[in-house]
């Protein structure tokens, strides 16, 4: 079987680009992202 590597660069922003994300929240975020890309 060969060795597959796969890079994903996700961008994304708020309606209008309003902060609405706090700094406590914004990593929550990251971890729930990085944690289902990990599953698939």
């Amino acid at each position: 079987m060969s060795y597959v590597k796969i890079w994903v660069h996700l961008v994304f922003s708020t309606k209008n680009r309003m902060p609405w994300l706090t700094k406590e929240v914004k990593i929550d975020v990251q971890k729930h992202v990085i944690s289902n890309c990990k599953e698939k």
